[in-house]
């Protein structure tokens, strides 16, 4: 164990002097929890590489986001099709797809339409993890606003690339590793632990739009199979308040 948290902390210290860490790491508010037993640093020790990440994607660009909306053109196993998705830092999510699926996450309550004769419904529990689990900008600009308990785990590999991960806990407590570029701490990975099952994502084709770096494609896997996603349009604090109601409508451009 005292090997281990002396490996995190070597990481970390190369990546501060670096210049793509952060000299204090600070004991910041919001993490909390007690590290389950694959927990080797710390909730500073995330802290640490979280506020890495958020420098390595912009710094002051990063802290200024409110809304995040993409279009996405997605091949999948059973065909193409397109999915809009606007989320807000306060947790305000809509996400549309020409599947038919339609949901929203609100602090006045989740919602579902199911089909256009049914009108809003109550989301289900399982089907929210999978709203969240698409706001993939979002989590990355600020992962706290999605999941809670972030924990410094063993650092270790995510597609082949040295990484760190960081564990967050998300929907009835399910873990979320976010994993990090062991150089740089740049995103490079989800793995999501869901109702139905292990998901994994890799992000990559970073691009800087005005000052802050973003992903423009991803890949989504599960046990059916591989899901691409390639933004065709990525736009940061341009969202209406109205783009998170139902009645905002698929047609609305992002």
């Amino acid at each position: 164990m005292k090997q281990t948290v002396s490996t995190l902390g070597l990481v970390l210290s190369a990546i501060t002097l670096a210049g793509c860490g952060v000299p204090d790491a600070g004991t910041g508010d919001g993490a909390g929890g007690a590290p389950d037993e694959a927990a080797t640093g710390s909730a500073t020790d995330a802290r640490q590489i979280l506020q890495g990440a958020a420098r390595a994607m912009g710094g002051e660009a990063v802290a200024n986001v409110r809304t995040v909306a993409t279009r996405a053109d997605v091949q999948s196993p059973g065909g193409s099709f397109e999915t809009v998705l606007y989320s807000a830092r306060d947790g305000r999510t809509r996400m549309q797809q020409t599947t038919g699926f339609h949901a929203g996450l609100s602090p006045s309550g989740d919602w579902i339409v199911p089909s256009a004769e049914e009108g809003r419904r109550p989301l289900p529990a399982e089907i929210r993890e999978v709203v969240i689990g698409h706001e993939l900008h979002m989590i990355f600009i600020d992962p706290e606003s999605r999941y809670t308990d972030p924990v410094a785990l063993e650092p270790s590999t995510f597609m082949d690339r040295p990484a760190l991960p960081v564990r967050v806990r998300g929907e009835e407590g399910r873990n979320v590793l976010l994993y990090y570029d062991a150089r740089d701490t740049l995103p490079v990975g989800i793995r999501l632990e869901t109702a139905v099952g292990e998901v994994e994502v890799d992000v990559a084709d970073w691009r800087t739009l005005d000052g802050l770096r973003l992903f423009w494609s991803a890949e989504f896997r599960d046990r059916s199979g591989s899901f691409e996603y390639a933004y065709r349009d990525v736009r940061v604090n341009e969202t209406p308040d109205d783009a998170f109601f139902p009645e905002g409508g698929s047609t609305q451009e992002p």
